[in-house]
């Protein structure tokens, strides 16, 4: 049985439309993230939570999530070092190769079926549900060496934000049909393609 999360926006999609947006709101140009400098400390917090649905066969599986010592969550960790480290803690959490962001990297996995759980299905299920609640484990794990190498970090939650469909149809994923709005910007372009549908059906 599909999960409804199969229609969501692919991760490749994502990263394609922050990089056009360039962290603005491509509506009204207010900042959606900001770029932090990688940490200096030594540490990862861990949080571990329970419930987490697989996208392909619905089974509530535990996940973990990453955060730096600056409170970010950690996204596409590729690192074996710390990978490896990670995973010899929590089995479920692994390295694995994803389809949609064309690369392997360490991310959770269904202890079910062994699908990959996408970074960006994890931190959406945790904005939405599970932050409402305390994580079941939280450790912190030392790691050698800076954490995103020569990456920069983004801290992810400076501003709310959406991903709007501007022909009003959720199943086109086209990535001209995308807009990568702030929640102000995205009720506002919803009411007013509702009403040009309504004056167009009269």
């Amino acid at each position: 049985m599909l999960s409804k999360r199969r229609s969501h926006i692919r991760d490749d999609l994502r990263r394609l439309l922050w990089e056009r947006c360039k962290g603005r709101c491509e509506s009204c140009g207010t900042e959606l993230k900001r770029l932090v400098p990688a940490p200096r400390e030594k540490t990862l917090t861990v949080e571990v939570w329970d419930g987490f649905p697989c996208y392909r066969c619905d089974h509530l599986n535990r996940v973990i999530a990453l955060k730096d010592d600056l409170g970010c969550l950690v996204t596409w960790l590729g690192r074996d070092d710390i990978g490896w480290a990670l995973s010899s803690r929590y089995p479920f959490f692994k390295k694995g190769y994803s389809k949609t962001v064309g690369d392997s990297y360490y991310a959770n996995h269904c202890d079910n079926c062994g699908a990959l759980q996408g970074d960006w299905f994890v931190i959406e299920w945790l904005l939405n549900r599970a932050y409402e609640v305390a994580p079941v484990l939280t450790q912190v794990v030392p790691y050698k060496g800076k954490l995103s190498d020569d990456q920069p970090v983004y801290d992810e939650f400076d501003a709310p934000h959406d991903i709007h469909h501007r022909d009003g149809n959720p199943a086109n994923n086209s990535l001209q049909d995308l807009q990568l709005v702030c929640t102000i910007c995205h009720r506002r372009l919803s009411r007013e393609l509702g009403r040009r549908k309504r004056d167009q059906s009269l």
